[in-house]
């Protein structure tokens, strides 16, 4: 998916990526920006996960690399509503959707163990 959207540099903005079945559907700040057909399964499997970059035919080169901060990153094991995707941007704190045991949360019982 392909978009170009206009952000002023040194703000904080909120991305919100929802994978349903075939569509993958981006939100910027809670507010639906655009939907697209996707395969249903990757052909990537196996592979890391890469945020803030976009690969080219698999490629590594350093192609495509986001250039700024990114905070808070999350994975649910569901397609979210648009409506959670609202209140995760809204949301004061951490989140409107509850992070128990996800990565997150896991992660900082690791760390916080040691």
């Amino acid at each position: 998916m392909w978009v170009k959207i206009r952000v002023s540099a040194g703000d904080w903005h909120h991305y919100g990526y929802v994978k349903s079945g075939t569509t993958l559907t981006l939100y910027l700040d809670g507010t639906f920006v655009v939907s697209d057909a996707c395969p249903a399964t990757h052909s990537l499997v196996g592979t890391e996960l890469a945020f803030g970059s976009y690969r080219i035919q698999n490629a590594k080169d350093g192609l495509y690399i986001y250039k700024g901060l990114i905070d808070e990153a999350r994975i649910y094991n569901r397609a979210l509503s648009e409506d959670e995707v609202k209140k995760n941007f809204v949301a004061k704190g951490f989140t409107a959707v509850s992070p128990t045991k996800k990565l997150a949360e896991t992660w900082g019982e690791v760390k916080g163990s040691r």
